[in-house]
């Protein structure tokens, strides 16, 4: 007998988790956006402020030359490597700003938009199983992985092969979103065992770029869209017979 005792509705578990999924990709859109312009911005004054520090440098020399017998600082180069290195101290500050909206983009927008994802789709796939497993199949759910999980639903005849989304794929973002949480991103030997075949070596900093995130959360999308069908019909009682 399913589990009913949590009183929360199996839509609105779904259109909760549907409905900040798009927040959280509206939200990072825009945001993506912002910071590319900002560091496109960065790197081009950037390189005006190299150029110009070599046209100063260059007509700093030419002045001197010229200036010949006049009065003038008896060690020009003292002189010349002052202006450099004020020139330098404003190229490293705007490198640092360039570095820091990188680091801004990559390191958090998107590695924590990516918890955040996982998260709401942990959130959806844990209540809508409770609405249809029974308290002891639920007991069994909860102490497996994801893909543990689908396979446990599917010897419950509650198949989601149907669903268009390799679960390998999920179930490595959940492996990655552990590494993000519990390992400061570095790879560890058990991300390598559950994921099998990786590019990346244990300790190794594991990436979340754009298309990384985009391509996971609109996995995530397609898939509670599939198995809020999928439950909603078991829950109905069309769909199979849980044992």
């Amino acid at each position: 007998m399913a589990n009913q005792s949590s009183g929360k509705d199996l839509y609105a578990i779904y259109d909760t988790c549907i409905a900040k999924i798009d927040e959280v990709l509206s939200f990072y859109y825009p945001a993506d956006e912002f910071f590319k312009g900002a560091t496109y911005e960065f790197e081009d004054r950037f390189l005006q402020e190299s150029n110009r520090m070599e046209q100063i440098l260059t007509e700093w020399r030419n002045f001197y030359t010229r200036a010949g017998p006049l009065n003038l600082p008896s060690d020009p180069e003292t002189h010349l490597n002052d202006i450099k290195a004020i020139c330098e101290k404003s190229l490293k500050e705007t490198w640092a700003i360039i570095c820091s909206l990188d680091h801004s983009r990559r390191d958090l927008l998107c590695k924590l938009s990516l918890v955040y994802v996982v998260g709401l789709f942990e959130a959806f796939f844990t209540d809508s199983v409770e609405q249809v497993l029974s308290k002891s199949q639920l007991e069994k759910f909860k102490k497996l992985s994801f893909r543990n999980q689908v396979s446990y639903l599917q010897s419950l005849d509650i198949d989601i092969d149907d669903s268009q989304v390799k679960t390998s794929e999920i179930d490595e973002v959940f492996a990655r979103r552990n590494l993000l949480l519990h390992c400061g991103g570095k790879v560890d030997k058990r991300y390598l065992d559950r994921v099998g075949y990786s590019p990346y070596k244990e300790s190794e900093e594991i990436p979340v770029d754009e298309e990384y995130f985009r391509r996971a959360a609109y996995s995530f999308r397609r898939l509670a869209e599939y198995l809020y069908g999928v439950f909603k019909a078991k829950q109905e009682g069309n769909y199979g017979t849980a044992t």
